[in-house]
């Protein structure tokens, strides 16, 4: 089974619909990204995915490219994957401008669902690494977003986001 459908299931079994024909990850080599990343300013050594959307004057979106770095372990790939794809849905289903930590929170939630959902010790291994996290954005958005999904489902708590609530 490819990555992208073994994502795209995982996803849909706690109510995330990823089919939509937009998304289509690549892998890449690190140059790519790295020039990717500087052509849109973003400053990371440690890049590892990367997603461009784009939205027209007339209200058109569309998904540039979506990114992964290509000679990872298939978990890490795919975990990544499920990352990448919460930027473009987030995106194609026009949600209103977020905080970097806030997208970058649920973005790193949908990750961690879906190697949650694996049960291997390389996944138990990259949820304690994302729990772990010291960056402000990336670890403290996925701390925030796990706490604000506590009795709540992963729609349920997007929703609440869409809505201007936040995570609390």
């Amino acid at each position: 089974m490819s990555i992208l459908r073994e994502v795209r299931q995982t996803l849909a079994k706690i109510g995330l619909d990823v089919n939509h024909p937009e998304i289509q990850p690549k892998l890449a080599g690190r140059e790519t990204l790295l020039r990717l990343a500087a052509e849109r300013g973003f400053d990371l050594v440690s890049l590892e995915g990367i997603t461009e959307t784009i939205k027209y004057t007339d209200g058109k979106r569309q998904i540039g490219f979506i990114y992964i770095l290509d000679g990872l372990p298939r978990q890490h790939t795919a975990a990544i994957m499920a990352h990448e794809i919460g930027h473009a849905w987030l995106f194609l289903h026009e949600f209103p401008i977020l905080s970097l930590m806030t997208e970058e929170g649920i973005c790193e939630l949908w990750a961690a669902r879906w190697l949650e959902m694996q049960n291997t010790p390389l996944a138990k291994h990259r949820l304690q690494i994302m729990a772990k996290n010291p960056d402000p954005v990336y670890g403290d958005g996925y701390r925030a977003a796990l706490k604000a999904l506590r009795g709540r489902t992963v729609p349920g708590l997007l929703e609440r986001v869409r809505r201007g609530h936040g995570f609390f």
